[in-house]
């Protein structure tokens, strides 16, 4: 199954759970509980919750309520399973993917986090290239994608050792994150909308 990444003023979760982002504070409702409120300048990925460029990262688990924020000097509490302190990033959202969380920077420097425990696998520059981003990655059939502002898809394979697999070059300026609909793969450009699908169906696994 395919999956994306994005940021949104809220998120509903598979659990019945709506996660709605403000400035300083990131609230949670479920039907008859009250709402949990972490605070620190947050956006909602999934459960993974990024503060911006140099602000903490934080990895929530569902079902909480009441105040769950970390006090000082703590690293994670009964709600918070793990954070890393300046592990957030600026524009692109990271996305969770076989049992792990990618993560990358406006400038190019992808992080990979245990999405259980948090311990960084691996943190290194795409490539000598990648070196502006703007829109958030996806993943897909063992593979991370990150599209730069240039308009190159850095395709890495997921999994616990850095490898870049290749380049998809779009000639043209890419600052939109994709959306996935169905079996296709749609992206915006400057100056084109491409919808994007195998011809064959994927290997099974």
């Amino acid at each position: 199954m395919a999956v994306r990444s994005g940021s949104s003023s809220s998120h509903v979760t598979t659990r019945g759970q709506v996660v709605s982002k403000g400035s300083v504070r990131v609230r949670q409702w479920r039907g008859g509980l009250g709402p949990w409120r972490c605070v620190g300048r947050t956006s909602p990925s999934l459960h993974a919750l990024a503060g911006g460029r140099g602000r903490p990262l934080f990895a929530i688990r569902p079902g909480a309520a009441g105040d769950i924020s970390l006090k000082q000097g703590e690293r994670s509490n009964e709600h918070v399973a793990w954070s890393e302190p300046r592990g957030g990033t600026y524009l692109p959202t990271a996305v969770a993917y076989a049992g792990a969380l990618y993560s990358v920077t406006e400038t190019g420097i992808l992080s990979r986090f245990d999405a259980k425990t948090g311990s960084v696998t691996y943190k290194t520059r795409i490539d000598p290239a990648a070196t502006a981003f703007t829109s958030s990655p996806w993943a897909y059939n063992g593979k991370v994608f990150f599209l730069s502002e240039e308009g190159q898809t850095f395709v890495v394979a997921a999994g616990e050792t850095f490898q870049l697999l290749h380049v998809n070059e779009l000639d043209d300026m890419a600052l939109a994150s994709p959306a996935l609909a169905g079996d296709r793969l749609v992206l915006r450009t400057e100056h084109r909308l491409y919808s994007i699908r195998r011809s064959t169906p994927p290997p099974k696994s």
